[in-house]
């Protein structure tokens, strides 16, 4: 009851159908990471409650994010990690990839600190608008992912598109929505009620016309040999 109650309330929102599909997989895919784990750019670390079963969670994250640091244990760059190598069982990072300027280092780096056999859960986006700006570099392909890691000499396990070409395409209306309408006082509730129907719209669209042609996220699971 909690969670349909949770979901409903969720639709209302504009960014719904990337966060619905991006909390869902976390949580299911969050039992293949244990130990020790490193959740790079970790902000306010809003998947933790995922893990509740990894016996030592650091989350590390830029200094110059002052509205989240007080949630951030070490402070660091992701392209020159503060860690030896062969430091964590696990590595987490979600939708950090896209804001660093060489992804492949950074990938470089989570192998490094990786120890032997450990994994790695990341997520990146394909399709998202342009944010955090000019900290936002790139979108990723999962033939891109899978050469990112590869090249890292990670074992590529899995590579799962969060969401479909539905899921995609409603995403980037809603933010066209949002940005132009969404904002201004007298509409903004009412526009609440729009997303919430588009929401649905699209969603029952993604669920019934699956297609992987396009995405708003790509989550990879990878280890180490």
């Amino acid at each position: 009851m909690i969670f349909i109650f949770d979901l409903i309330k969720a639709l209302f929102r504009s960014t719904f159908l990337t966060e619905y599909f991006l909390e869902k997989n976390l949580q299911a895919y969050a039992s293949r990471l244990n130990g020790e784990l490193l959740d790079v750019g970790c902000g306010q670390k809003p998947y933790q409650k995922f893990f509740p079963h990894i016996k030592k969670y650091v989350g590390l994250d830029q200094a110059n994010t002052p509205t989240k640091s007080q949630n951030v244990d070490v402070f660091g760059d992701a392209l020159d990690l503060p860690f030896p190598n062969d430091s964590f069982d696990s590595v987490l990072s979600t939708q950090t990839l896209e804001h660093v300027k060489d992804p492949q280092k950074m990938i470089l780096e989570v192998a490094r600190v990786l120890k032997k056999e450990g994994r790695v859960l990341l997520t990146a986006p394909l399709t998202w608008e342009i944010h955090d700006e000019p900290n936002d570099y790139f979108r990723f392909t999962p033939f891109g992912l899978s050469e990112l890691f590869e090249k890292a000499g990670l074992k590529v396990l899995e590579i799962k598109p969060l969401g479909g070409l539905w899921a995609a395409a409603g995403q980037t209306y809603l933010n066209a929505m949002h940005h132009t309408f969404g904002n201004i006082p007298i509409l903004k509730y009412f526009f609440k009620f729009i997303y919430f129907g588009e929401n649905l719209s699209f969603f029952l669209f993604d669920q019934i016309f699956k297609s992987s042609k396009n995405a708003p996220d790509f989550l990879v699971l990878a280890q180490k040999p």
